[in-house]
């Protein structure tokens, strides 16, 4: 059901069935992979968290590259 992706050491996780029909681009991510540090390592994707915003988008650039999608279409939840 779910697949664990590595991409040049950024995890994320896959729906094989959502992969499937080929309508929707997606990926469940892990902690694994950003540059965040501290409370917030790696992987921090909260914009609102205290962490350095620089480094939040890093982690964005990093999660939508390795998706290949462009941050602005993303579609986010909490």
């Amino acid at each position: 059901m779910f697949d664990l992706i590595n991409d040049n050491g950024l995890n994320y996780y896959s729906v094989s069935s959502f992969e499937e029909t080929g309508a929707v681009r997606h990926g469940f991510s892990t902690r694994t992979g950003g540059v965040s540090e501290g409370c917030y390592s790696s992987m921090n994707l909260r914009s609102h968290s205290g962490d350095d915003w620089k480094k939040v988008l890093e982690n964005f650039r990093r999660i939508t590259a390795a998706l290949g999608m462009e941050r602005d279409s993303l579609v986010l939840s909490k």
